[in-house]
């Protein structure tokens, strides 16, 4: 029970963060997520292309 004692009080005792910052946390995450994904298309793209090149 201690444990969760010192657990609660450390807890209490953190920075409070506004719903607002969080939301822009998401949505920064979720462009981060987007552009992560276009690299990754544009990379196996190239690496198509590349293999095609080395054909001939």
């Amino acid at each position: 029970m201690k444990n969760f004692d010192d657990f609660i009080s450390k807890l209490v005792k953190l920075p409070r963060i506004s719903l607002k910052q969080s939301r822009e946390v998401l949505k920064r995450r979720e462009c981060i997520k987007t552009q992560i994904e276009g690299l990754r298309i544009s990379l196996n793209n190239g690496l198509l292309k590349l293999d095609e090149i080395k054909q001939y």
